[in-house]
Parts: structure tokens; sequence; C-alpha cells
């Protein structure tokens, strides 16, 4: 009942701005949203930049993907399940297009976002953790800051990713870039990022990374 009433409430809303220029037309559009809708503008905006007011028919595609016909009957649900099943920056895509469908916090999506990266997370483990799982499987007492369970290694509940340059590096830029992260400054999502992921001198590769680009 609910998506069927949004479904006619944003052909409503792409319909009433049909006279309106189309460079005023997502602005003019905002006006009329409310509830969800307005909630998913927001996440819209955020995520695209001003460049989304310019882009009427982009705008139009993105709603109807949201609230249309077509739209994902539970996108928490698909953002929970999602799994990497192609390339790495296949799999940010589809995280991405979930979760501006979606209200969850930044700390939230980034725990769903890891949790489905197992295989990656594991690879190249530092030569310390490779010690620490050695003793952990003789002592699971031993090391009482670290787990050990179904090949996930934690650290104070956090999981610890594996020794890859270049997977810290797309972690940072994923969460500097997407939705989740906004282009804040490297202290924001350096503590952002070790809510829930832990790897030796996390702090200072996301420092190094934003001293790289233009924010």
């Amino acid at each position: 009942m609910v998506k069927g009433w949004m479904v006619g409430y944003c052909e409503q809303i792409i319909s009433l701005v049909g006279n309106v220029a189309v460079k005023n037309r997502v602005k003019v559009a905002a006006l009329h949203l409310e509830g969800k809708a307005i909630q998913w503008h927001q996440a819209f905006i955020k995520f695209h930049g001003l460049e989304a007011y310019q882009d009427w028919n982009a705008y139009v595609c993105a709603l109807n993907a949201r609230f249309g016909s077509h739209a994902y009957a539970d996108p928490l649900s698909e953002l929970r399940n999602l799994k990497q099943t192609g390339t790495l920056q296949d799999y940010f895509d589809e995280f991405d297009e979930l979760y501006l469908k979606v209200d969850v916090t930044k700390e939230q999506a980034l725990s769903f976002f890891l949790s489905r990266l197992v295989d990656e997370l594991q690879m190249l483990v530092h030569p310390v953790l490779q010690a620490i799982i050695a003793d952990k499987q003789i002592d699971p007492a031993s090391h009482s800051k670290y787990t050990w369970h179904l090949n996930q290694m934690r650290r104070n509940g956090k999981l610890v990713v594996g020794s890859d340059v270049n997977l810290w590096n797309a972690l940072i830029k994923e969460f500097h870039e997407s939705s989740m992260g906004g282009h804040l400054g490297a202290i924001v999502i350096a503590k952002r990022l070790s809510v829930v992921v832990f790897w030796f001198g996390v702090w200072k590769d996301v420092q190094n990374y934003i001293r790289c680009v233009t924010c």
C-alpha cells in the first residue's frame, strides 16, 4: 500500500514540474517532496553534489528507481545481503546505489559493506597478525584484544583488514568519495573507519590519502 502510494505520488511530482524550465525542475520538485521522498532527495544531492540540480533526466531515473513500480521491495534487506561477486569497483557501485535508498548511519553502512568483503579482508595478512592467528588457534584465550572465528579476525570487535595497500586505499577512497563519506576531512573519515575496521596505521594512511586529493 505504501509503495503504491509512493509510485503515484512521485509520478504526480514529475508531472507537476513539466512546464518548469529544465534547469529549475529538480529544485521545484524538491519543494513538493515529503517524508521518505525528501530524505531520499537530501541523500541524492549529498552524493551527487550541486550538479544533480542540472540533470533532470538523471534525477527522474533515480527517483523512479527508488519509488517507482520497479523499485526494490526492501532496499535495506538488499543492502544487508549484498555480496561482492565481481570486481571491487562493481561492488562499490552496487552498494552506493542501495545505500541511497535506505536510512542507516554511515557506521552501519560501513559495517554492512565490510562484512561482505571477507575474502578481501583476509588477503595478505600482516606478519604480526599471522602470529596472533597461530597463537589463537592453539590457545583461544591468548591475545585478549583479538578474536578469530570463521576465518575472520577482529580486534576489540572491529574487523581486521588484510595487509593489502590497494584494498586500504580503495576503502579510504570509497568512504571519502561515496555517499558514505561525502568528502569529509581526514580526521572525521579516520574516526568513522576506525569504528568498525582496523589495520595497522589506518590513521596515517587516511591522512596521506586525503593530502593527495582535492577536497
